[in-house]
């Protein structure tokens, strides 16, 4: 396969145009592609979940701790069997609600 300088797909109408493009316009794979996406609507999200939310990238940054904080949050994840990353999310959270 060639490589492409083209913008990838954003688009279910783009990613079959992209399909029969490559294949062809009497291609059975995009043919199937299409069909599938016409005949099986997908049902709209349940208001107020998850899905309903538009997508928005986690943020990451830079945490930098004292060393006796650390060690004390690597104890404490311990005792309760999680990743200190997952320690440190959950209490922020629980502190920033708190406030």
């Amino acid at each position: 396969m060639a490589i492409s300088t083209k913008k990838p797909p954003r688009t279910p109408e783009e990613f079959i145009g992209g399909a029969i493009d490559e294949r062809g316009s009497g291609s059975n794979v995009a043919e199937k592609v299409a069909d599938v996406l016409v005949t099986k609507p997908v049902p709209d999200p349940a208001p107020r979940s998850i899905a309903s939310e538009p997508y928005i990238r986690d943020k990451k940054f830079l945490l930098s701790i004292p060393s006796e904080l650390h060690k004390l949050a690597v104890e404490k994840a311990k005792e309760r069997k999680i990743s200190l990353h997952e320690f440190i999310l959950k209490a922020m959270d629980k502190t920033i609600r708190e406030i």
